[in-house]
């Protein structure tokens, strides 16, 4: 070793021992950092040898092996035969001295052997299965043999799991797969022999591991076969079960077409695995869990790779069904663990596709044969999921999860089954009513709500679960009226097509919200029903205000409250004007009461509930869309009025909450929705709270409002004026708040102040409002250069919006000659800014944008375009001529050029000039 080498293995392993044992963060961040940029350079194998040596520590033996892969895999190409085969003869020998020293070490040896063995058979050894049966024959032990054998075992499993997870290449792949291929025959051969010839369950174990992770090999599907068979006399011994299992299930994921009797080669196999259901049974019996999962995993993954297999051979799928059936019917309820159940319903969800998809005749001649069973599912499924009062808060958790997911496979199965599920289930909650068992009542009812989100309109069933439910006393178990609560929630689309129950309904409702445990629940299932039935509904408005009301004006939750308003909402937008006129003070004056009494005492607790307040007026200003007459008053304006009222006060006291400022303009974003013509008596109004609202919060929310507002008064001649003024002033503050922030690195602009001026000027220039085309020239240039500006900021939001600003303003402002005259003025310096960006290594998203500006240009006038190009690129000194022809020939002449055709021409412009980093690919 020279003195240099030398120097490096000392300093490496100086390095190893701070990265491992340092108590100094920063040394142990130097040393990473030096080990890391080690493992790149190139050369140093004597050194990565010695720090191999057995008798280095073992961190120092770890790091030498991650050096070696690295090399194998990115400096092979450079290494001479001769070096190859040495490389491969001394690294098997330092993987079988590994063997008695570490698990973990000499698996990170057997993997990068491996890795050597798959780049370089036959050259680097021939017949490189017997080299490794001879020199793991060299292991001493007190059992020699056993030790030896185990070893080897434990090496080709490595191999076998590497082979099947890398990728090969295409000239690679002919000689891997003789070698391997005959590897295997040979492998599989011992295999068996040490099967036929051994006691030892350690022995057995790695046998089966090896032999599944070799599987994979397809032209040896035969081979593969007879030592699957051989695997199952070891099921039903928990230590060698999993390996067992694992073996067979590759087995089955063959292809069974490289076999000449696969159809029944798959019916022995098939019926092997159904002879497993006595070692189940047993295992259930004693709750041997590792016997349990594996075989329960065997099952199921058979189940679904081979449903059709199953369903052509009758006799094999009754059987596989009635195992999955016993499966499913393991007792389970949360809080005891009953993740092996669970697993079978991916095979239920299969199986029932399975069916629907077959011919009408087929399909109904299995729905058949296999009603009872599946019904018999669902009462299963509802027995083991049944409510239990003792659980504390995270069983709950659990259990609401266990549930819901058994619950979206009984509603799936009810789709397929419909009424003969539905009646089923019906029959079983009224023998549970009889009987006076109110957990399984619970536990039906909470099914029944599953399957009534699906439900088709002609279904006649629920009406008997409706009557029974409509029956259940106030004082009944709790859960199980939370639950029915939930169930006529669920039903409400079913309710729009039947609404002659909805009566009964309405009343359960009523007298279910007295319970203040209930409110929550009951809200839910109040808005769900309103807003599938709100026409329906509208007879019964007088019953819904008796029943709301009361919540509205009471200390209930703001999510409670927001539903009933929202449901109260979209059943008055059917009513007639004057009901609605009536209704509303109702719901929002309780509202207004709050607002008074959190002005006088601001305090982060009353900002919180002014905003939830103004999330409720948002929502019924949203909801309430009646049809009213053209000359009549809408309803809601009264109300948007004297809520604009209040917001003045709201400022004032609660302006430093954004959260209570982005509500008020949600409010009045609504507004404009839904008064549409009407809103304009309040425009006035609304433009001064937004730009007083501005001026002292400088808040986005209120650039959204002046937005809307200038959207929307288009053709307001009235309002021209002041608009343009509005627009003028905030367009001087925001740049002059630029400006600041960038002569003083103390101040900042919120990026969402920017984002949302370009979009405000996007949504007025692109209708060529007023608002713009009526400022000065001088003005217009200014607030081009600003957009020009604000694609070049950091915050990729903002220059999103800013880059489609501009090329809305490109694409549309041809008219007046003034304003077009302002366009043309820059598109120069523009295409100058953009190409150079590109050509200098702008970011990927950042390319996109400025493509579509330039395409823009192109698209306006395209031999200007050229012309600029040519000129921004002759002056470019970051690639070369052959870069910028390509470019150029790319766009030049195609006048009908696709925007993706024109991003995709930057793109690779940029990655000639630039280059792109490189990307370390494990071969």
């Amino acid at each position: 070793m020279t003195e240099e080498s030398r120097n490096t293995l000392e300093t490496a392993l100086a390095a190893i021992h701070s990265l491992y044992f340092d108590q100094d963060a920063e040394r142990k961040t130097q040393a990473n950092v030096w080990l890391t940029s080690f493992i790149e350079e190139e050369g140093e194998w004597e050194v990565a040898w010695e720090l191999l040596d057995d008798h280095r520590p073992m961190e120092a033996r770890f790091y030498g092996i991650t050096v070696m892969a690295y090399k194998i895999s990115k400096q092979w190409g450079g290494l001479t035969t001769e070096v190859r085969q040495s490389l491969c003869s001394s690294l098997l020998e330092k993987t079988v001295g590994s063997y008695s020293s570490n698990a973990a070490l000499f698996n990170k040896f057997s993997s990068v052997l491996s890795i050597l063995l798959i780049k370089g058979v036959p050259e680097v050894m021939e017949q490189f299965e017997e080299c490794i049966f001879d020199k793991f024959k060299m292991i001493n032990s007190d059992d020699e043999d056993v030790s030896a054998d185990i070893a080897t075992l434990k090496f080709f499993t490595v191999l076998g799991e590497e082979l099947k997870d890398r990728f090969i290449s295409a000239r690679r792949k002919k000689d891997v797969d003789v070698e391997f291929g005959r590897a295997k025959e040979n492998l599989i051969t011992w295999c068996l022999s040490l099967l036929a010839n051994t006691q030892s369950e350690e022995m057995v174990a790695a046998v089966l591991q090896c032999a599944a992770a070799w599987t994979f090999c397809y032209q040896n599907f035969e081979t593969s076969l007879q030592l699957c068979a051989s695997a199952f006399p070891y099921l039903e011994y928990s230590e060698l079960c999993p390996a067992a299992c694992k073996l067979v299930s590759e087995t089955f994921c063959l292809d069974s077409s490289f076999s000449p009797d696969s159809s029944q080669d798959m019916i022995q196999l098939a019926t092997q695995i159904l002879q497993t259901k006595d070692i189940f049974d047993a295992a259930v019996n004693d709750w041997n869990d590792a016997l349990m999962a594996p075989l329960v995993h065997l099952v199921v993954e058979f189940g679904q790779q081979h449903m059709r297999f199953l369903t052509m051979n009758p006799s094999l799928l009754d059987g596989f069904l009635r195992y999955m059936f016993t499966i499913t019917s393991i007792p389970g309820n949360v809080p005891i663990e009953d993740s092996l159940t669970v697993i079978t319903y991916d095979f239920w969800y299969q199986f029932v596709d399975y069916i629907t998809d077959l011919d009408s005749e087929t399909c109904n001649r299995m729905k058949d044969l296999y009603n009872g069973m599946l019904m018999e599912l669902i009462e299963v499924i509802a027995n083991k999921s049944r409510y239990l009062q003792a659980f504390d808060d995270d069983e709950l958790s659990e259990f609401i999860n266990y549930r819901n997911t058994m619950g979206d496979l009984v509603s799936y199965i009810c789709m397929f089954l419909k009424d003969d599920a539905l009646s089923f289930l019906a029959n079983l909650l009224e023998t549970a009513i009889k009987s006076g068992n109110e957990e399984d009542a619970e536990s039906f009812v909470f099914y029944f709500g599953q399957a009534a989100e699906s439900l088709e309109r002609h279904q006649q069933t629920p009406n008997a679960f409706i009557n029974m439910i409509c029956g259940f006393s106030n004082q009944a178990f709790f859960h199980l009226n939370q639950t029915a609560v939930v169930a006529l929630g669920n039903c409400a689309d079913w309710l729009q097509n039947n609404p002659a129950r909805l009566e009964e309904v309405i009343l359960f409702l009523s007298l279910r919200i007295q319970d203040v445990s209930l409110t929550e629940v009951v809200a839910g299932s109040f808005k769900a029903i309103t807003k599938s039935c709100d026409s329906v509904l509208a007879s019964f408005v007088d019953d819904l205000l008796r029943i709301s009301l009361p919540v509205l004006s009471s200390d209930a939750s703001f999510k409670v409250r927001r539903y009933f308003t929202e449901g109260l909402c979209w059943v008055l937008s059917k009513c007639e004007t004057a009901i609605i006129t009536q209704a509303l003070p109702n719901i929002y004056s309780p509202i207004f009461v709050e607002f008074s009494r959190c002005v006088r005492n601001p305090s982060e607790d009353a900002a919180t509930v002014i905003s939830e307040n103004l999330s409720i007026f948002a929502r019924a200003i949203y909801c309430l869309s009646p049809d009213i007459p053209a000359s009549a008053i809408h309803p809601v304006f009264t109300l948007v009025q004297e809520l604009i009222g209040h917001f003045g006060f709201i400022l004032d006291n609660f302006g430093w909450s954004e959260d209570v400022l982005n509500k008020m303009c949600i409010c009045l974003t609504h507004s404009f929705q839904t008064l549409d013509n009407q809103i304009e008596p309040l425009l006035s109004t609304i433009i001064a709270f937004a730009v007083n609202g501005f001026e002292s919060t400088q808040q986005a929310a209120f650039i959204n409002i002046l937005s809307d507002v200038m959207t929307f008064s288009h053709n307001n001649s009235e309002l021209a004026e002041q608009l343009c003024s509005v627009f003028y002033n905030l367009f001087c503050k925001i740049s002059s708040l630029v400006t600041t922030a960038q002569e003083d690195e103390d101040a900042t602009v919120d990026p969402m102040v920017l984002s949302r001026f370009f979009h405000l000027v996007y949504r007025v220039g692109r209708s060529s409002h007023e608002v713009l085309l009526h400022q000065e020239s001088e003005t217009l240039q200014q607030l081009l250069s600003f957009i020009i500006q604000g694609t070049t900021f950091q915050e990729m939001e903002v220059v999103k919006e800013a880059t489609g600003t501009l090329g809305m303003l490109i694409e549309k402002w041809k008219h007046p000659e003034e304003v077009d005259a302002i366009i043309v003025g820059m598109l120069e310096e523009m295409v100058s800014m953009y190409v150079t960006a590109i050509a200098e290594g702008a970011a990927p998203r950042l390319v996109a944008f400025y493509s579509d500006v330039l395409h823009k240009i192109f698209k306006r006038d395209d031999t200007a375009f050229m012309t600029t190009l040519v000129q921004v690129l002759n002056e470019l000194e970051s690639c070369d001529d052959e870069i910028k022809n390509t470019l150029v020939q790319g766009i030049n002449g195609r006048i009908h050029i696709l925007k993706s055709a024109f991003q995709r021409c930057f793109s690779e412009f940029r990655t000639s000039c630039f280059g792109s980093k490189e990307v370390i690919v494990v071969d």
